[in-house]
């Protein structure tokens, strides 16, 4: 029984070294664990057991060894029903980048999918070696860019970019780009709109191809702290 019990849980929990930083750190049990984890949580105000869903997201963004994004809080300040979670990877430099998964509530390709992506992309940064620059790793509620900005962990003339994760796991990752200060990214990889559908159910994910999007955003986050 203990052992079937160790197996069950995330090598994060028991201790286990993992190896550190970089792509060679997405791994599909990662991402199937998530989005299973995620689609069945709420993390939206009101619904039914949405305390919970914000816990288990954020003791995910703990086990990335993520730093409280907001002081000693992981949770920013409240919008007027939401609110942002974050975790901060410190840079080597006082500027950010944000990556922000837009969270819908339930559903795989719109909330659970950006989410995990999210999560792995940090698991990507663990290395002994700092990043250029901090990295934000946000749930963000809804598809309302405003819910940051009204409540960032840093100012926005700090932040260097922030990337919109909308959906994801179907198809070609695509990144629009607009400038400004901070530049921006609106980042959709879902061909379908699946959401509030039978389809958009975790057994319909194509994980493989959900780490090839994380991949691709990795090499897109490093590019913009690379110029």
């Amino acid at each position: 029984m203990l052992l079937l019990t160790l197996l069950a849980c995330p090598a994060e929990q028991l201790g286990v070294a993992l190896p550190q930083g970089g792509k060679a750190a997405l791994a599909m049990e990662d991402f199937q664990r998530d989005v299973n984890l995620l689609t069945q949580s709420e993390r939206r105000s009101g619904m039914p057991g949405f305390q919970l869903g914000r816990e288990e997201l954020q003791t995910r963004l703990v086990q990335m060894h993520l730093l409280p994004a907001f002081g000693k809080s992981y949770r920013g300040p409240a919008t007027e029903t939401e609110v942002n979670i974050c975790g901060e990877r410190t840079g080597a430099s006082g500027q950010a980048v944000v990556i922000a998964a837009l969270d819908q509530g339930k559903g795989a390709y719109q909330s659970a999918a950006p989410l995990a992506a999210m999560i792995s992309l940090a698991k990507t940064y663990d290395s002994p070696q700092p990043p250029p620059y901090t990295l934000l790793f946000c749930r963000i509620p809804g598809a309302d860019r405003s819910a940051w900005t009204q409540s960032p962990a840093l100012p926005m003339d700090q932040t260097r970019a922030i990337f919109w994760l909308h959906d994801m796991g179907e198809g070609t990752l695509v990144l629009k780009r607009e400038e400004g200060v901070p530049v921006q990214f609106d980042v959709h990889g879902a061909t379908h709109d699946w959401f509030g559908s039978d389809q958009d159910s975790p057994d319909r994910m194509h994980y493989p191809t959900l780490i090839t999007q994380t991949s691709t955003l990795r090499d897109a986050v490093d590019q913009v702290m690379e110029d």
